[in-house]
């Protein structure tokens, strides 16, 4: 029977970023625990193909160890669950793996589903449960360009709107700092007319933040709406 304690690790948690900012710790955690180098392959459950799964998971490197890391690993397909079933020790005796659940955590720990599910069953046993909103703190612009890099509106506004209110009075100072990450992520989008479109909005605000009374809130507000709907269009 293979060890399994401390290489198994679920996240569970709705908020996608502070599901991220769990897994950043623990990847953290897990690189500073070994001697050895650790290399990390992530895969999600849309797009994970078994074949490219099979090799990363049991290609050995000389003494390099894994961390295999499966995003939204409530909609694995069947094929790829009954294959890491099967090969549960082999799996763990190369890699560590990390399995992020986008679910309620009271819902993940007692619900049917997930109680019921072979798949689950088989991992739970010797895993190490992480609440993603136990990740929860202070959060940074670093937070904000990882959310804007996603373009994801949820998280992006959940971030401006705490560091807005942590920042207070500051919120002035923030506008240019914000103004200048958007022309940052603006540059890298493939579209000409995206892109054209990015920068005529994001000049459009910079004169709003230095001539107009407007509240700098709203003005940064209004302009991340309108910058992420450039790119769901």
């Amino acid at each position: 029977m293979v060890k399994t304690s401390g290489r198994i690790f679920f996240i569970i948690g709705k908020n996608s970023l502070l599901r991220q900012r769990a897994l950043r710790m623990l990847r953290k955690n897990i690189l500073h625990s070994r001697h050895s180098a650790v290399s990390v392959h992530l895969f999600y459950a849309k797009e994970i193909d078994l074949f490219d799964l099979q090799e990363k998971a049991f290609t050995y490197a000389f003494e390099q160890e894994k961390i295999l890391v499966f995003k939204d690993s409530a909609k694995l397909p069947a094929a790829v669950k009954k294959f890491m079933c099967r090969h549960r020790d082999e799996l763990l005796r190369m890699n560590y793996l990390i399995f992020d659940v986008e679910e309620e955590y009271l819902k993940f720990r007692e619900g049917k589903k997930y109680r019921a599910d072979e798949f689950f069953k088989t991992y739970l046993r010797g895993a190490k449960v992480y609440k993603a909103a136990a990740a929860e703190g202070p959060l940074s612009l670093d937070d904000l360009k990882h959310a804007l890099r996603k373009k994801d509106s949820g998280d992006s506004f959940f971030v401006l709107e705490r560091l807005l209110r942590e920042e207070g009075k500051r919120g002035r100072e923030l506008g240019p700092q914000i103004l200048g990450m958007l022309v940052y992520e603006s540059m890298r989008a493939s579209n000409p007319k995206i892109k054209e479109a990015c920068f005529s909005l994001l000049w459009d605000t910079d004169r709003a933040l230095k001539e107009t009374g407007i509240e700098n809130r709203l003005i940064i507000e209004r302009c991340l709406a309108k910058w992420l709907s450039l790119f769901q269009a």
